[in-house]
């Protein structure tokens, strides 16, 4: 009996070692956690985005902006602006913005205008939007956040219609600020500025 007693006291944790299913871990913790994973990180920093021939992209150095904390109010400046929660219709400016899972869908009168999706670094907030004038043209200006731990801000700019002008990711440090002018918006960061402008109309 004794001799029973041993060998099911060394049979039964193996027996259950073998059944035991690890959890997967995201960037160092367990799902769910507060890192995102590497891939996640990867997918956000190297981000293609696009450019239009219509729209010019200056960097400079000087235009240095402090830390801001308000991270809901990057549009701030812009006097026509909203929030979209996520997988929360919201009408703003004559338009109906969803953002779930990832994806961007702008609706006019019932007529689908814009789709985008984005990285999946970007599931973690909702979408801030603002209705703007550039050069004299209707334009929509939205933006979204990464978790902190991959510390990007996605950028959007369309004509009224839709079509897009430019898109991109920047690390948090260099969009402090986003200051609108007449022909478009200067980002504001810690080591500089990026003026991004329509061309005028010939």
């Amino acid at each position: 009996m004794k001799l029973c007693a041993l060998v099911v006291s060394l049979v039964l944790p193996l027996a259950l070692s073998s059944c035991i299913v690890p959890l997967p871990i995201i960037g160092g913790g367990i799902a769910g956690g507060a890192m995102d994973s590497i891939w996640v990180r990867k997918g956000a920093e190297n981000y293609a985005g696009f450019t239009s021939p219509e729209v010019t992209v200056t960097r400079s150095g000087a235009d240095k902006a402090a830390k801001q904390e308000d991270r809901a109010e990057l549009f701030r400046r812009f006097p026509s602006r909203a929030a979209v929660p996520q997988g929360v219709a919201t009408d703003f400016s004559g338009l109906a913005f969803t953002y779930r899972r990832e994806r961007i869908t702008v609706t006019k009168a019932g007529r689908v205008i814009l789709t985008e999706s984005l990285p999946s670094a970007f599931y973690y907030s909702g979408l801030q939007v603002a209705s703007v004038r550039f050069q004299g043209s209707p334009c929509l200006l939205i933006s979204t956040y990464s978790r902190a731990s991959t510390g990007r801000v996605w950028l959007g700019l369309y004509r009224a219609d839709g079509s897009r002008l430019h898109t991109t990711t920047v690390p948090r440090r260099e969009i402090w600020e986003v200051i609108p002018s007449s022909e478009g918006f200067t980002l504001a960061g810690a080591s500089g500025s990026t003026k991004i402008a329509l061309r005028p109309h010939p």
